[in-house]
């Protein structure tokens, strides 16, 4: 095994914590992460200067339960691959590309609730976020014309998602707002 110690990835991402959960939001990758309780000990027990062994064995007395080193290293293994925890050691052969049922069998049954669980999802980007058609949105009428549901108007800048429409919001104006 190399000298090399787990250590948590810090630099652009954005933590927060939940109860035994934590999310990160990867600022790079635009990803949101959410690990479970015991995905997020592991995370948060990577501090560059424990090894697996010395993990497993916090992880034993914090939880009063048996926590072995192959959950852990199943752990640091989704973490590794997802970019959340750098500088890992070799990954063991019986880790590397163990699946989930695999790892049941590995680890055991008992264990089943204890399975490190990393949830990730793509996350838009902030010019992005903004495009939902949110009522209240604002965009600009040229001319108005009456449909079933109301006035609508021929929009000069129009709303920014192709799924929202422009309706006349002030007859003083030429203001209107996005609706879906």
């Amino acid at each position: 095994m190399s000298g090399k110690l787990p250590k948590a990835r810090q630099k652009n991402l954005v933590v927060q914590d939940f109860n035994d959960e934590v999310l990160l939001y990867d600022l790079v990758e635009n990803r949101a992460f959410c690990l479970n309780e015991t995905a997020a000990a592991v995370w948060r027990n990577c501090d560059g200067r424990k090894s697996v062994d010395t993990i497993a064995d916090s992880l034993t007395r914090d939880w009063g339960k048996n926590v072995g080193t192959d959950l852990v290293w199943l752990a640091i293994d989704d973490l590794h691959k997802k970019g959340l925890v750098e500088d890992i050691p070799a990954t063991p052969s019986n880790i590397s590309g163990l699946t989930r049922r695999d790892a049941i069998k590995s680890i055991g049954m008992g264990a089943i609730v204890a399975l490190p669980v990393v949830t990730a999802l793509v996350a838009p980007t902030a010019v992005y976020a903004n495009s939902a058609c949110m009522t209240g949105g604002t965009c600009t009428c040229d001319t108005v014309s009456a449909n079933m549901s109301g006035q609508i108007c021929n929009p000069v800048t129009p709303c920014t998602d192709t799924n929202c429409r422009c309706a006349w919001a002030n007859n003083g104006n030429a203001n209107g707002t996005c609706v879906v």
